[in-house]
């Protein structure tokens, strides 16, 4: 197992904890080789899984999984950071406010981000993709 620390986004949490989805196993695999104790996840991005779920049974189970995860929280550097991200990117790549949050955050805290949205992430300067090949 690795020791250094991941940020994952939203998209990677659900194929994790979705065994019906595509890339569930391969998922698992690469998180298993991370180890999940090296996980982290923008608090931005637990409010998307959380807002995700369609009842309570389900929001309970999310809750539950969430909990083996650490939350990075938006802090006032993130969020004037982020400003300052979107107001660059927003015109000419499309950036959305959550994908910019995240992305702030793993630049704010020089973590990798595991994303398999790479076109959301991939232009903006100085953020680090975690390689999972």
């Amino acid at each position: 197992m690795e020791t250094e620390k991941i940020i994952c986004d939203s998209d990677v949490i659900i194929e994790l904890f979705d065994e019906n989805k595509k890339f569930h196993s391969q998922t698992e695999v690469k998180i298993n080789h991370i180890g999940i104790e090296n996980i982290l996840i923008s608090g931005v991005s637990k409010m998307e899984l959380i807002k995700g779920t369609h009842s309570k049974e389900h929001l309970q189970k999310i809750q539950k999984k969430l909990k083996r995860l650490d939350t990075i929280l938006l802090s006032p550097v993130i969020t004037l950071r982020a400003i300052d991200l979107l107001t660059t990117y927003h015109l000419s790549h499309g950036l959305t406010i959550p994908d910019t949050m995240i992305a702030t955050t793993s630049l704010e805290t020089n973590l990798k981000l595991f994303t398999y949205n790479l076109r959301d992430f991939k232009f903006i300067q100085g953020l680090s993709l975690y390689n999972f090949n």
